[in-house]
């Protein structure tokens, strides 16, 4: 992940890091439109299962979002184009494939970064059961 960050232009960036802090699908990344943005959270229906999710506004959150702010023209998606416009699939995919090629990573698909922050969810989830539970460690 964090090879091919290093290697991706700002709006993949963005764009890997929403994936991160919300597990969305990139379809949903895609999709998502400042209209959707609050101060206090990120609302979102699946396209996929139409199940509405809210991501509360973490210090994380702000700071990519305010990431995308600075566009120079902003538009109505949180990823979008130089223009303001939607990113379509085929661009994102083919800067996610430059970037991948600029850091020797092959076979990584942008969906990755689901299970991967689904999989860091899980471990702060076990970490707060072993606290709430008395360990003397998050590492017992």
């Amino acid at each position: 992940f964090r090879a091919i960050r290093g290697q991706a232009a700002e709006l993949l960036q963005v764009a890997m890091d929403l994936g991160y802090l919300t597990s969305l699908r990139p379809s949903d990344i895609r999709a998502l439109r400042w209209q959707q943005v609050s101060a206090e959270c990120v609302a979102v229906t699946q396209k996929k299962t139409g199940t509405r999710q809210e991501f509360t506004m973490s210090d994380d959150l702000a700071s990519v979002l305010a990431r995308a702010r600075q566009r120079p023209i902003l538009g109505l998606y949180v990823v979008a184009s130089a223009k303001g416009r939607p990113i379509s699939r085929d661009a994102m995919d083919d800067a996610w494939h430059r970037a991948c090629s600029a850091a020797g990573v092959a076979d990584a698909q942008f969906r990755d970064i689901r299970a991967m922050a689904a999989k860091a969810a899980k471990k702060v989830a076990e970490g707060a059961k072993k606290v709430a539970d008395g360990a003397s460690s998050l590492f017992a």
